[in-house]
């Protein structure tokens, strides 16, 4: 699962944005992880981002 979210955020924010230097690749990275926790939907978590799973507001079937 991990290496799946790495090949992501890659293809999403790295490859494309061409950070300079590493304090902006660190922003970057911190950036996008807030938008795809917080606003970006997951088809595997039925169009919820993984903070509304997280607090609990939307349940998944077990």
């Amino acid at each position: 699962m991990i290496e799946r979210f790495w090949r992501i955020i890659k293809y999403e924010d790295i490859y494309l944005k061409s950070y300079e230097n590493a304090w902006e690749l660190e922003r970057g990275i911190k950036a996008y992880i807030m938008r795809h926790n917080l606003e970006r939907p997951h088809q595997a978590l039925r169009a919820a981002t993984p903070d509304e799973v997280y607090r609990g507001a939307v349940k998944l079937a077990a």
